[in-house]
C-alpha cells in the first residue's frame, strides 16, 4: 500500500495510444473492434520525483534505441513497399522485443549475463536465447500478442521476425518488413555496422523489392523516426542517431574491403 500511495502520476506528456484493429470473436462469429494500445511500465518513464533521472529499466536489457530505431525503420519501409499499413508496421517494430523485457523479468540475472555473449550484436540473441533456456524471444512476443487478441499478421511478424523465410506464405510480406526493418536497426545500433549494412541492402531488394537508394532512404528516415517514438513513449535513447554518417562510413568500409 505504501508503494502505490508513493505513486505520483505524470505531468510532462499525455500519454499518446496508438491505434490497432483487434476481433472479438463468439461462438456466432467474430467482429473486429477499433482498440487503443497502452504502453505501460518499462515503456513508461519511471523516474524519482523531482529528480527526472533516466527509466528505471534504462541499464538492463531493453534496449530503447533498437526498439524505436526498428519501428520506425519498419514504418518507413512499409511506407515504400506496401508490406502492411505502416502503423502497424510501427507496431511490430515496437513490440518485437518485448519477449526480451519478459524473459528478463521471469529468468533474472542469468537471462542478463546470457545475453551479454552477443556483444552488442541483436542478430545473436535468439541463437543464444534458444541454446540457454530453450526458448526465443519472438515466441514470448507472439505468444503475448495472442492472449492480447492482436490481429493474426501482427502475431505472425512477432513470432518470425528472426527467422524470416520459415513465415507462412500468407504472412510472409508483413513479417519480411518487420525483419527487414530489425536488420536496419542493427545498421544504426551495431558498433560495426558493415556486414549487416550489406545483409540489409541484399534482402531489401529480395524480399520487398527495394533498391539500395530507398533503403537507405528508409534507415536516414528511421534515425529521425526513432526520436520522435522515444518521445512518445517518454525513454531516452542519448545522443541523436546521425543515419546519414553511419550509412557513408559503413559504405566506404566495405569498399575497402572489397
Amino acid at each position: 500500500a505504501g508503494t502505490a500511495l508513493a505513486q505520483q502520476p505524470g505531468k510532462q506528456k499525455d500519454n499518446q495510444h496508438p491505434s490497432l484493429t483487434v476481433e472479438q470473436c463468439t461462438a456466432s462469429g467474430c467482429e473486429a473492434e477499433s482498440k487503443l494500445v497502452a504502453l505501460d511500465a518499462n515503456w513508461l518513464w519511471a523516474h524519482t520525483k523531482g529528480t527526472y533521472q533516466p527509466n528505471c529499466f534504462d541499464n538492463n536489457e531493453w534496449n530503447a534505441a533498437l526498439c524505436s530505431d526498428a519501428a520506425a525503420c519498419a514504418k518507413a519501409l512499409a511506407a515504400r513497399s506496401g508490406c502492411m499499413e505502416p502503423e502497424e508496421a510501427l507496431l511490430g517494430g515496437l513490440l518485437q522485443d518485448v519477449g526480451m523485457v519478459i524473459l528478463h523479468r521471469t529468468i533474472g540475472p542469468a537471462y542478463s549475463e546470457a545475453i551479454k555473449e552477443a556483444d552488442g550484436r541483436h542478430r545473436k540473441v535468439t541463437g543464444i536465447e534458444l541454446s540457454q533456456f530453450d526458448i526465443t524471444h519472438p515466441t514470448v512476443a507472439a505468444t503475448l500478442a495472442e492472449r492480447w487478441r492482436f490481429p493474426a499478421t501482427l502475431i505472425t511478424t512477432l513470432r518470425y521476425h528472426e527467422q524470416v523465410t520459415a513465415a507462412p506464405k500468407a504472412h510472409q510480406k508483413a513479417v519480411r518488413c518487420v525483419g527487414l526493418a530489425s536488420l536496419g536497426a542493427s545498421v544504426l545500433t551495431e558498433q560495426n555496422p558493415e556486414s549487416v549494412l550489406r545483409t540489409y541492402l541484399s534482402k531489401a531488394m529480395s524480399w520487398l523489392r527495394i533498391d539500395h537508394h530507398d533503403a537507405e532512404a528508409a534507415l536516414e528516415e528511421a534515425g529521425e523516426g526513432a526520436r520522435q517514438i522515444a518521445k512518445l513513449i517518454e525513454v531516452p535513447i542519448g545522443a541523436p542517431i546521425n543515419a546519414h554518417e553511419i550509412l557513408e562510413n559503413a559504405k566506404a568500409k566495405l569498399v575497402d574491403v572489397s
